[in-house]
């Protein structure tokens, strides 16, 4: 039962973590959408991350430093209580004890975390935004391989190592989703900005048209 309370607890906040991002996101007037990532919950998915890093990184980060405010308000809350029990924990501790699992998660330098694109956003801030996405995605599937290859070879010591396998095949999925979400808001930027060049010497014109009808009459 308590497991079963411990993942549900995590379920929540994950959500909440991700409306950090849609908060962080629209503060920077950002567009954004919110997906599905299957049992683990949603993700949010930054259809236009702002143009700077400092804007890029501060939309990625307020998923981790909400999960962390509230490890801060546990912490102090469990202290005002008499501390925390390590054994048989209660329910303000699975908070806890959730937050501080999902921040440091989620603060890996791999996609598709957070850690991964703040590291994407500094690298691309040193050696340009294509370089950036290339090493990162590398390491990302490197450390993928190498999760699944743990699972295969802890199977011998607990058949329920292979869901280490499962995972890692899923954490690749999600390492190809990442590009394709990046490609695909590349190219609907791109088309928002060719409509806009477009439809600016049409405006321009029209009220050039609209400025001589106005003249003639007035003559």
């Amino acid at each position: 039962m308590s497991y079963l309370l411990f993942y549900l607890i995590t379920f929540v906040f994950s959500f909440l973590h991700e409306l950090a991002h849609a908060g962080a996101a629209r503060l920077c007037g950002c567009s954004f959408s919110i997906g599905t990532a299957g049992i683990f919950g949603n993700v949010v998915y930054v259809e236009s991350e702002g143009r700077t890093v400092f804007v890029r990184t501060m939309i990625q980060i307020a998923g981790p430093a909400f999960n962390l405010a509230v490890v801060c308000i546990c912490t102090g809350a469990a202290r005002v209580c008499g501390g925390l029990r390590l054994t048989d924990p209660g329910l303000l501790e699975m908070v806890l004890y959730s937050n501080l699992m999902l921040a440091a998660f989620n603060l890996l330098p791999f996609f598709p975390l957070d850690g991964g694109r703040i590291f994407e956003s500094l690298i691309a801030y040193l050696a340009g935004e294509k370089a950036a996405r290339r090493a990162v995605t590398f390491f990302s599937r490197l450390f993928a391989v190498f999760i699944f290859l743990s699972g295969l070879y802890l199977v011998k010591y607990n058949a329920g190592n292979i869901i280490l396998s499962f995972a890692a095949v899923y954490f690749w999925r999600m390492i190809e989703r990442e590009n394709e979400n990046r490609l695909y808001a590349r190219a609907e930027n791109k088309w928002r900005e060719r409509r806009s060049d477009e439809s600016y010497p049409t405006r321009r014109g029209t009220a050039d048209a609209g400025g001589k009808a106005r003249g003639l009459h007035g003559r």
